[in-house]
């Protein structure tokens, strides 16, 4: 092997070792805070906690069940149509020749029944998504009440059914070549007298000629007093082998990086905005099975907070009860992210 081929294999396991060593770190942590996770959601509710639990279980049953009787009736209903459908065929095969005027009237009978059909079909569908709506609706606004219920937020309105604008997503300038979002559990409101929104979000990409998740969690967007043009600053807390690596960063510069998270930024003076009081209050999420990982948006005017939360995590649960400890894990969350802005803020 010559020198340089030796060199160039040096360097590729050095980088290679380097890699496998922040992995195996990184899973260590992960595993370490996701049994204080379990020890987390074991912890016993408080009155107003079990009543939410209570308020949502009672509208999952209720919803449960209204599907259940339209189901019934949906069955009755397409089984009668089907058996006018059978009769009608059976006359035409058995009676056709004999009573020509049967045909045409049994040929009616068949295309009344599929058309009715299609419509009860289509009817049943719209009652059951405006249920569903409904019962999403509830558990949202069950959630947000208990989330925002400081005197801090004020003109709390939620709109569970309203989509988030793309641009609030797209402009932080995290994720290249994004295709799109889906949203849903829209918050708006005061937070201190700044303009507060969130919502349960996944932002796409596109991936063999399909649309994939780069994102799929939380995010939080607050009012800042930074007044740069054109400049950003973004965070990113490491995760897993799930945590996808913010890419839109071409005309930006990796300021620092570690195990633990990387900064890239085109502001010289990030550090007096993302400074290590807000660094130290980023490094308090904790990553592991729940929650992927973390990002940060600073720009003029606006601080975009996402957490990135494993799929089932935002859920909302149909065939199974309703648990406490996901919301209530939000909300330790949710303080963090408020601490961070607060400090973002006083710099």
């Amino acid at each position: 092997m010559g020198l340089k081929k030796f060199d160039e294999y040096s360097t590729n396991q050095i980088e290679e070792n380097i890699e496998q060593s922040q992995e195996d770190k990184i899973n260590a942590l992960i595993d370490e805070n996701t049994k204080k996770e379990e020890e987390f959601k074991n912890l016993p509710l408080n009155e107003q906690e079990n009543i939410i639990v209570e308020r949502i279980n009672s509208y999952r049953k209720d919803y449960n069940a209204y599907v259940k009787k339209q189901k019934y009736i949906n069955f009755a209903i397409v089984g009668v149509l089907l058996a006018l459908m059978i009769t009608a065929f059976v006359l035409i095969i058995v009676l056709g020749e004999t009573y020509p005027w049967l045909m045409y009237l049994s040929l009616g009978i068949v295309v009344v029944a599929l058309i009715a059909t299609f419509v009860f079909n289509k009817i049943f569908r719209n009652k059951l998504n405006e249920r569903a709506n409904d019962y999403i609706g509830k558990v949202c606004n069950e959630t947000a009440k208990y989330l925002y219920q400081e005197p801090d937020f004020t003109n709390l309105q939620v709109l569970p059914d309203k989509p988030l604008q793309d641009s609030v997503f797209f402009d932080a300038h995290i994720y290249k070549d994004l295709k799109g979002t889906k949203s849903r559990n829209l918050v708006f409101a005061n937070y201190n007298g700044l303009n507060f929104v969130s919502a349960d979000l996944a932002g796409f990409i596109l991936v063999n000629k399909r649309t994939a998740p780069m994102f799929l969690g939380k995010i939080f967007e607050v009012d800042n007093n930074y007044n740069l043009d054109g400049k950003y600053i973004l965070f990113q807390l490491k995760g897993g082998q799930l945590s996808r690596p913010i890419d839109d960063v071409d005309d930006l510069t990796l300021v620092e990086g570690n195990d633990t998270y990387c900064i890239y930024s085109n502001d010289e003076n990030w550090r007096a905005v993302l400074n290590k009081k807000v660094l130290t209050e980023l490094r308090k999420f904790n990553i592991d099975s729940t929650l992927i990982d973390v990002i940060v948006s600073i720009r003029k005017g606006k601080t975009l907070i996402g957490i990135d939360y494993e799929d089932n995590f935002i859920n909302i649960p149909v065939s199974s009860d309703f648990e406490f400890h996901n919301t209530r894990r939000v909300k330790e969350d949710l303080n963090i992210v408020l601490n961070v802005v607060d400090l973002i803020n006083k710099k």
